[in-house]
This record gives C-alpha cells, structure tokens and sequence, in this order.
C-alpha cells in the first residue's frame, strides 16, 4: 500500500517545480473521492504525515537561525506578526541563510511589503552563492501569486491543494530538511475562511516530518479576532515587542 501511494506521489510531483503544478483530473485520489479537492487535501494530509518519517540525522531539532528563537522542533509550524519590512526580514534572512549552510532546501513565498526582487536582493548579500542555489533547486524565492492562485488569479481550494502537494514534493528532493515561510500580506479578506482551513491542513502536514514552516501575518491587516484565530492553528507565534521579539506560545491563550 505505502509503495503504492509513493508511485502515486511521483506521477503527481513529476513537474512540481516546472512551473505551475497541476493535479490531474483523472487523479485516482480525485476519482475515488467523487472528484472532492477538500477530501484529497484531507487524505494527502494524512498520507504526507505517514510518509514524511523522520530520518536518520544527528540533528533532532532545526536551528531556525533566529536570534530571539534559536532551535526548534522539526515539524514545527509557526507564524510571526510584523509591522514593517524590516520587522519581516530580520526574521526571515536569516532563518533561510541558516537553512542554506545547513544543506536544507528553502522556499520563500514572498508578498509586499517585502516582495520576491528584494527578498532576493536581502538573502544574496548573507548568501553569496544564492543564484547557484537557485538554479540547483535548493532555494525557491517566489511570488505568493506563483503558489498560492488559481490560473485566474484566484485563490481556491483547488489552488491550495497544489499548494500542499508541491509542498511534499519537496520532501522529496533528498535535503536534510526544508523550511518554507510565506507572507499572508495579499490575503483578501473573503479570501480568509478557506486559507484558514489551507493552514489547518499544513499544520496537520508537517507534523513528524523535518519541515519547519513559518507563516507572516501583518499587524496592520489583523483584527483582534484574526491574531486569536491565527495563533489557533500554529505551535506558538513571534510578536515584536519594545524589547525585542518575544515567543508567544498558543497554548497560553487556549
């Protein structure tokens, strides 16, 4: 059974990262699910976590690279909220220039206010060989819209499932872990419902495996009630305070 879901993987992963990924409409998860996106997602959530065992490595936990944080667990998933450009890449420059010596694979989702020409401006002045790694596939800096929208610039739940099935392609490259970060800036406010339940489904995907993925919110675009929500479906969240970052951890506001 497990090898035959891993053929399926591959077939379905083939061109993940040549260019915009599809699923297939004649995939047998879509035909044996009544062709319903929201029920794949479900089942390729749960056969990603069965999958993605850990493995062998003498490292048991990442180290993001960030100062106020310092190592974590691999299948962590967690998110930032952030005021300015700024705020965003002192956390993540440094958490992807850490991923890079350590032989992991990256993938930046990037939005305003810190857009995909100077995410890669800011990450090639601590990497100077970043364009090597790009091209070798091990660094991915993209436009939320390359990742996250439909081919008419919508977001859907089809759209999200591709989202997760590049995702685990990834793991597959043969890294030694993958650290993903995407900015929720574009995020729309009808859009919200469904990338809440999308980040439902990540956190359920990396759990056990070695992936770490980091999720920006501004603070300017949240309510009260989003911060809340979105504290609800990560492990713990970084917030910047007068003093610095801080860690804030989701259990403390159950």
């Amino acid at each position: 059974m497990f090898h035959r879901l891993r053929l399926l993987h591959k077939r379905r992963s083939t061109q993940a990262f040549g260019g915009t990924a599809r699923i297939e409409t004649g995939s047998p998860w879509r035909e044996a699910n009544g062709g319903d996106c929201s029920l794949s997602c479900r089942l390729w959530a749960l056969i990603l976590l069965d999958s993605m065992i850990m493995k062998n490595s003498s490292r048991s936990s990442c180290d993001t690279g960030i100062g106020a944080l310092g190592p974590i667990a691999w299948g962590s998933h967690f998110c930032n909220f952030y005021r300015t450009q700024g705020d965003l890449a002192e956390c993540i420059v440094p958490f992807f220039e850490k991923a890079l010596a350590e032989n992991e694979m990256g993938i930046w989702i990037t939005s305003d206010p810190l857009d995909q020409r100077e995410a890669k401006r800011l990450l090639g002045q601590r990497v100077p060989d970043l364009s090597a790694r790009e091209a070798s596939g091990q660094m991915l800096i993209l436009d939320f819209a390359d990742w996250y929208l439909d081919p008419k610039g919508s977001v859907t739940a089809e759209a999200l499932c591709t989202a997760l099935d590049r995702l685990a392609a990834a793991e597959q490259r043969g890294f030694v872990g993958i650290r993903m970060t995407a900015n929720s800036f574009w995020l729309e406010r009808k859009y919200w419902a469904l990338f809440s339940e999308y980040e439902q489904k990540v956190q359920a995907a990396v759990r056990n495996s070695r992936i770490v993925v980091l999720c920006s919110y501004s603070l300017d675009r949240c309510t009260a009630r989003d911060v809340l929500e979105v504290l609800a479906h990560h492990d713990f969240a970084l917030a910047r305070h007068e003093r610095g970052w801080q860690r804030i951890e989701s259990s403390t506001l159950a």
